[in-house]
């Protein structure tokens, strides 16, 4: 939901990381949108569909649209072979266009004794060659540029996914947020019949409980 919010104008902190704005007129404008869309029958939760994610409410029929990562399309590969589809970049809202970007990383311990080597094995698994291997196997964006390229070049069909590379923004990810945004996540799910501008009033005051806390260790 936090792209209908990203859509309207809204962001969850601020440009400098020192103040959250989750509760502003354009996050609430953002969350009262997907309130209507509820209200009107033409979003659901997957799990109003029996389905464990929207992934799976596609495949087996259920939705007829779903907004999901480059990752449905190794799922569908696998588990709905025969379910044809094409993918779409979402509208943009009175913000522009906003979509997600998600990240994993290769971690190396400061001070091992295998550094040199681990580093090497880093650069090995982000070549473009072996960010490709992963892209087909799992349908995740390759993480260089020139990966992404190639990728859209190969799976024109996809091309909407990496054109959103462009405008994505990243998920809050400091420290103690996460908490924060799990219990955001769980008053979401009575959007239909809550305040989206008390929802975002509590998660303001949590998320910016959390973000002083985090600052203050960082000095």
């Amino acid at each position: 939901m936090g792209l209908f919010m990203n859509q309207a104008g809204g962001q969850l902190v601020s440009d400098d990381g020192k103040t959250v704005t989750a509760d502003t007129p354009e996050n609430v404008a953002g969350l009262q949108e997907v309130k209507d869309l509820l209200g009107a029958g033409v979003l659901q939760f997957p799990s109003a569909l029996d389905s464990g994610w929207a992934g799976e409410a596609f495949g087996e029929g259920r939705a007829a649209m779903v907004i999901e990562g480059p990752w449905i399309d190794g799922a569908l590969s696998a588990d709905y072979p025969d379910v044809a589809y094409r993918v779409a970049e979402l509208p943009a809202g009175p913000g522009g266009r906003s979509t997600f970007s998600f990240s994993n990383c290769w971690g190396i311990p400061a001070g091992s004794d295998t550094t040199e080597s681990a580093e090497s094995l880093v650069a090995a698994l982000t070549t473009d060659d072996q960010q490709m291997a992963f892209a087909d196997a799992f349908g995740v964006i390759p993480s260089t540029e020139s990966g992404a390229e190639a990728y859209a070049a190969k799976h024109p069909e996809n091309q909407a996914f990496v054109a959103g590379v462009d405008y994505a923004v990243n998920p809050v990810a400091f420290a103690g947020a996460a908490t924060v945004i799990t219990d955001f996540n769980s008053e979401l799910e009575g959007i239909a019949t809550g305040d989206p501008e008390e929802i975002l009033q509590a998660f303001q005051t949590n998320l910016q409980a959390a973000l002083d806390t985090a600052n203050a260790k960082q000095g």
